[in-house]
């Protein structure tokens, strides 16, 4: 009963949208819970069982999840993923990185989470500092490395069982994204009904706050030379 497909890529990258798309194809099967964590955090109390209990109404459909804490798991975590599930498919779904940082950004606001734990102030009030902090922090930080998740995954799972896909295309051309990862899945879609789908819709919007000048400048020093390194490997391998 373990599953067929992973979304690996980090928060902020679609995850939801890619999911509640998915549910909608009537041979693929998402919990409802989509963000299981067992890799990542219920392991630790929790056994197998309990992860597999969740695909248990699949049927013969293809069978997956998406827990975008997945993206920061190491290279041990993922060499048991592959002994339990030698076949299974990833999906990774990649994001400007400046973009995705400061949407990770109003996320940890909204929920007050990594250095706004304690924030008490309005959005509009939020210091400059704040959330220059918050940038630098080490969770944001680490979700925003693309090129440290790919490679990781990478030296475990051969390339053929990974599929990237850009976040930008959703918004661009959302029903070829969704056939582009149901093709790479083995889950037909000639003959979908693809009004059934949610392809324009914008699941679980953020807050809305433009980012400071200053901020995207910083960000933009902070991943230059690593998404270089980034654009060469998915040249390479994708």
């Amino acid at each position: 009963r373990l599953p067929n497909f992973l979304h690996i890529g980090p928060g902020k990258t679609g995850s939801t949208w890619l999911a509640a798309n998915l549910r909608c194809h009537p041979q693929v099967f998402i919990p409802h819970l989509k963000e299981l964590k067992f890799f990542s955090t219920y392991h630790r109390w929790l056994d197998l069982g309990w992860y597999a209990d969740h695909f248990r109404s699949a049927g013969g459909r293809l069978k997956g999840e998406a827990s975008p804490s997945y993206s920061l798991l190491p290279c041990g975590m993922i060499r048991w993923i592959r002994a339990l599930m030698p076949k299974l498919k990833l999906v990774f779904l990649l994001r400007d990185p400046v973009n995705r940082a400061w949407s990770h950004a109003r996320h940890n606001y909204r929920y007050r989470e990594a250095n706004f734990e304690n924030c008490r102030a309005e959005l509009e009030g939020v210091p400059e500092d704040m959330w220059r902090e918050n940038i630098r922090h080490p969770w944001p930080l680490a979700s925003g490395d693309y090129l440290g998740q790919l490679r990781r995954w990478l030296t475990v799972f051969p390339r053929e069982q990974v599929h990237v896909e850009l976040y930008e295309r959703l918004a661009l051309d959302p029903r070829s994204v969704v056939e582009g990862v149901l093709r790479f899945l083995g889950a037909g879609s000639e003959h979908l009904d693809w009004s059934d789908f949610r392809l324009r819709e914008t699941i679980l919007p953020g807050l809305e706050k433009a980012m400071p000048g200053a901020i995207q400048q910083e960000l933009q020093g902070m991943f230059h030379d690593r998404t270089l390194e980034l654009a060469d490997l998915l040249h390479r391998e994708f």
